[in-house]
C-alpha cells in the first residue's frame, strides 16, 4: 500500500490519475493528511476526501470523435407559454455521441434548453460550445471524468449546457466500461421500478 503526505498548502499536487494536464493546490485543511492508495480510487473533490469502489479499468480508451445532432421534440400540449408572451412549439434538443478507439464502446448525452429566450443558454449555443470543446478533447480518456471536466472548464468559461452533454456521454461510457448502470455509479437505485 502506497501513501503520500500532503504537508504544505504552498506545494502543488499533480494528479496521478489520467494525463498530467492539471494541477491542484491543496487546501490548508489538508496539512499533514495522508492519502492511502489501495484497491479504491482516492480523489479530492472540493473539500472532502471520497473513495470510489474499484471497477475494471479499460486501459487505452481514448475519445476519437465527438458528434452533435439536433432534434425537434414536439410538445404533447402543443405550445408551452410563460411570462411576457414567450412560448415554444417544439423543444430544440442536442444529442452528443462520443466515439472511442474501441468500436464497441460509445456514449450518448443530451441537453434540451427551454427555447432561446427562457434561460441564458440556447440550443445553438449548446452546439457551438460542443464544437469548441470537441476538438480539444480528442485523445482524452473518457473514463477520467475529473480530467474531462477540468479540461472543459479550462477550455470554455460557462456553457454548462454544452459541458453537460459531454459529461453525460462520458458517464455513459464509464458505465459500459464498468459494466454497471450509471445509477449504480452515482450511488445506487432507490426503487425496483427502473
Amino acid at each position: 500500500m502506497n501513501s503520500t503526505t500532503l504537508s504544505s498548502s504552498s506545494k502543488t499536487i499533480s494528479r496521478l490519475v489520467g494525463r498530467r494536464f492539471f494541477s491542484l493546490q491543496p487546501f490548508p485543511l489538508y496539512k499533514g493528511l495522508k492519502i492511502k492508495t489501495s484497491n479504491t480510487i482516492d480523489c479530492l473533490i472540493g473539500r472532502r476526501l471520497s473513495s470510489l469502489p474499484p471497477f475494471p479499468l479499460y486501459k487505452g480508451l481514448e475519445i476519437t470523435r465527438i458528434e452533435s445532432f439536433q432534434a425537434d421534440l414536439p410538445l404533447h400540449e402543443g405550445r408551452y407559454k410563460w411570462a411576457g408572451g414567450k412560448y415554444v412549439d417544439t423543444f430544440d434538443t442536442t444529442v452528443v455521441k462520443i466515439s472511442t478507439n474501441d468500436p464497441q464502446i460509445s456514449g450518448y448525452g443530451e441537453n434540451c434548453p427551454l427555447g432561446s429566450n427562457y434561460l441564458p443558454m440556447f440550443p445553438g449555443g449548446t452546439r457551438a460550445g460542443i464544437e469548441e470543446l470537441a476538438r480539444h478533447l480528442i485523445g482524452a480518456d473518457p473514463t477520467k471524468l475529473l480530467d474531462i471536466n477540468r479540461r472543459m472548464d479550462w477550455l470554455l468559461t460557462g456553457s454548462p449546457n454544452a459541458k453537460s452533454c459531454i459529461d453525460m456521454a462520458c458517464w455513459d461510457i464509464l458505465g459500459k466500461v464498468a459494466q454497471m448502470p450509471v445509477c449504480e455509479l452515482l450511488g445506487g437505485r432507490f426503487d425496483d421500478k427502473g
